[in-house]
């Protein structure tokens, strides 16, 4: 999705299945439409999707409306990237409900680093997150050799709170890698008693701490 990958994803850099949870958006919305430009006119790109209803209420986050989402990003100073979206989650209700993101990121030799604001927009008495909530996040990645490591801290209104994540890489090859991280949230669930999907999820569950390790294969097709 435009939005998730111009503001989300420069601090969404890890390998467990602990991604993408610090933010209010999602990476993924069944029967899109998405375009995203190449860079053009001195640095700028532009984005954006729109997703079916049918497809929307079909994606995590189960809304029975269509969705929107426009981007635009602004490379300068060779790899700084400046990015603001908008991503309007739709309601079956008519209520408005959106999102807005700001993200500054940076790459240098074998350091990196990237900083990310959101804000919700809702006139939704019954919205999950509520109006103006906020979510900022810092990350920033240190690569050595075959070794990554990164560090996320977060704070996430509504969904999380506090939140720290600890990783580091270790690459076996161009596609196969090992990772270790530590995940930590104030609130909702790090971990849940067992596996259960959502019909036996506990909502009342909160924070945890967990440490986890495993193996990551991308497919490079």
């Amino acid at each position: 999705m435009p939005y998730y990958n111009a503001i989300t994803f420069p601090v969404d850099q890890f390998s467990s299945f602990y991604s993408g949870f610090a933010t209010y958006t999602t990476f993924r919305v069944k029967e899109t439409l998405a375009y995203e430009s190449p860079i053009f006119w001195n640095g700028f790109s532009l984005g954006g999707s729109y997703s079916t209803r049918h497809g929307n209420i079909r994606s995590p986050s189960r809304i029975d409306d269509r969705r929107i989402q426009a981007v635009a990003s602004y490379q300068f100073a060779d790899k700084t990237r400046l990015a603001i979206g908008m991503d309007d989650r739709g309601n079956g209700s008519g209520y408005k409900d959106r999102l807005y993101g700001l993200t500054l990121s940076h790459a240098k030799g074998s350091w990196s680093w990237a900083a990310k604001y959101e804000i919700t927009d809702t006139d939704n008495p019954n919205s999950f997150y509520g109006d103006r909530a906020q979510a900022f996040n810092l990350y920033s990645a240190y690569y050595q050799g075959k070794n990554t490591y990164k560090i996320m801290l977060a704070n996430v209104e509504a969904y999380g709170e506090a939140v720290i994540h600890l990783g580091i890489d270790h690459r076996i090859n161009q596609d196969l890698r090992l990772f270790a991280e530590f995940y930590q949230e104030q609130e909702t669930a790090a971990m849940t008693a067992k596996q259960a999907g959502l019909d036996g999820f506990d909502a009342n569950i909160r924070g945890g701490k967990l440490f986890l390790v495993g193996f990551r294969y991308d497919l490079n097709m």
